[in-house]
C-alpha cells in the first residue's frame, strides 16, 4: 500500500488516557493518507483514515509525516500531517502581478487564509530591524489580488519566522527581531 515505508507518531487522540498511533505512508501515487489506530487494549483497531485534501499532491507524491500533540490544550492530541516535496509541475497555475509593498521586505512570512494572503513581519530589504507589520491582500474569486491594507501588527517584530493558520487564527512562530538569528516565541 505504501511501498513498505511508514512513519509513526503516538499521542492520546481520543482523550482516554492511552496513546493512539498515527501511521503515515511513504511516497506513492494516489496516497496522502494517515491511519489512526486505537490503543493496545482496543486491539489497535483503525479509528479513522485521514487524507491530505490536495488532489495534485496526493496523485503525484502522497507521502505523509504525522505528528501528534495537544495543540489547543483540550486534553486530546491533534493530528498534524507533514508532506514531502511538492510536485514540480502544478496544473492550471497562472502567475499574476500583485500590489507592491510600501517597503521591500526580506524574510517575511506569508500565508493564505479566508480569501486573503497575509504578509507578516520581515526585515526591510535595505537592512535594519525586523518589522511587526501585517499586510493583508484580498484575493478575488478569479484569483486576482486586491489592494494591500495594513492589519493589526504583531506583538513582537519578527523576521525569518514560520507562519500557519489553525482553528481560525494566524500564527507566527520563531524567527528573530534582527541579527543574529536566535529565534523563539509565538504570536497569534
Amino acid at each position: 500500500f505504501a511501498m513498505g515505508e511508514t512513519r509513526v507518531a503516538c499521542g492520546d487522540v481520543d482523550g482516554d488516557g492511552l496513546d493512539e498511533v498515527a501511521v503515515g505512508m511513504g511516497r506513492y501515487p494516489g496516497g496522502g493518507f494517515v491511519a489512526i489506530l486505537d490503543d493496545v487494549p482496543h486491539r489497535m483497531a483503525v479509528l479513522k483514515w485521514l487524507r491530505i485534501p490536495d488532489r495534485h499532491y496526493c496523485s503525484a507524491n502522497g507521502e505523509t509525516w504525522p505528528a501528534l500533540g495537544d495543540v489547543d490544550r483540550d486534553g486530546s492530541a491533534e493530528v498534524l500531517i507533514g508532506m514531502g516535496p511538492y510536485p514540480s509541475t502544478v496544473p492550471d497555475v497562472a502567475w499574476r502581478q500583485g500590489p507592491s509593498l510600501p517597503d521591500g521586505r526580506s524574510f517575511m512570512g506569508a500565508v493564505p487564509w479566508d480569501n486573503r494572503v497575509y504578509l507578516i513581519g520581515g526585515t526591510p530589504a535595505t537592512g535594519g530591524s525586523a518589522s511587526s507589520t501585517v499586510w493583508v491582500c484580498p484575493i478575488g474569486a478569479d484569483g486576482s489580488p486586491g489592494n494591500l491594507t495594513a492589519s493589526t501588527s504583531m506583538q513582537v517584530a519578527r523576521s525569518g519566522h514560520g507562519v500557519a493558520v489553525w482553528n481560525g487564527r494566524v500564527y507566527a512562530v520563531g524567527g528573530t527581531a534582527g541579527w543574529p538569528w536566535p529565534g523563539g516565541g509565538c504570536d497569534y
